[in-house]
C-alpha cells in the first residue's frame, strides 16, 4: 500500500534556515572550487506555489535521507526570468533524478512538464530506455478525494506520468540511490565513448 507524504505532516515540519549562503560555506568547507559544478542527487520540479512544502519535501531529503536536493527558488535566487530556462537545462546535467512533486498546483504548472521532458531527453536516449531516474512524489492533502489518491493521474490527463517511478515514503531513498547508480554508470559507458 502507498504510503504519501501528507501535506499536515509536511507543514507541521519547522521552517528550515538553510540557504544559499550556507550551502557556499559548505563548499569552501569542502574544498570545492568554484569552478567545480556541484552535483545534486534530486532535482525538485514543481510549482512555485509550493514553495513552502517544497522546501520542506528538501528538507526530508537531505536531512531524514542525507541526499542533496536542487530547487530553482533557493538554490539561483535573484535570477532574471530570462535566464531560467537555461540555468535549469544547466543544472540538470549535474542531476542523477528528478522527483515531481506532484500536487494540484503542479498539475497547472507549464514548467513541471516542461522539466520532466527536458530531463527525459536529457537521460533517455534509446526507446528500451526505463524511466528510473525519474519519480513522482504524490502529496496528499485534504483536497484529494480517495479515487485521485488510488490513481493520481486520471484525472488531470496525466497518463504519461504512469511511465514514471511512483514514490512514496516507503521507497524514497531507494529511488534516489538507484538513480544515482544509474547516473553512474551512465557517465562511465559515456567516458569510454
Amino acid at each position: 500500500m502507498q504510503k504519501y507524504f501528507n501535506e499536515k505532516y509536511l507543514n507541521s515540519l519547522p521552517v528550515s534556515k538553510k540557504t544559499v549562503k550556507d550551502r557556499n560555506s559548505y563548499l569552501a568547507e569542502a574544498h570545492i572550487s568554484k569552478e567545480q559544478k556541484e552535483t545534486f542527487d534530486v532535482f525538485l520540479s514543481h510549482s512555485s506555489k509550493d514553495k513552502n512544502l517544497v522546501g520542506k519535501v528538501r528538507d526530508v531529503i537531505e536531512k531524514e535521507y542525507h541526499f542533496s536536493a536542487y530547487v530553482d527558488w533557493d538554490e539561483n535566487s535573484g535570477m532574471l526570468r530570462t535566464e531560467v530556462a537555461d540555468t535549469i537545462k544547466e543544472v540538470m546535467t549535474r542531476c542523477k533524478t528528478l522527483l515531481i512533486v506532484k500536487t494540484q498546483n503542479s498539475d497547472e504548472s507549464s514548467w513541471v512538464s516542461w522539466e520532466t521532458g527536458y530531463f527525459e531527453a536529457l537521460k533517455f536516449k534509446n526507446i528500451t530506455d526505463r524511466f528510473d531516474q525519474i519519480g513522482v512524489l504524490v502529496i496528499d492533502n485534504e483536497n484529494f478525494n480517495q479515487a485521485v489518491l488510488e490513481n493520481p493521474f486520471n484525472c488531470y490527463h496525466q497518463e504519461y506520468l504512469l511511465r514514471y517511478t511512483f514514490v512514496d515514503e516507503n521507497n524514497l531513498r531507494t529511488f534516489i540511490q538507484q538513480g544515482a547508480k544509474k547516473a553512474r554508470e551512465y557517465n562511465q559507458c559515456a567516458k569510454i565513448f
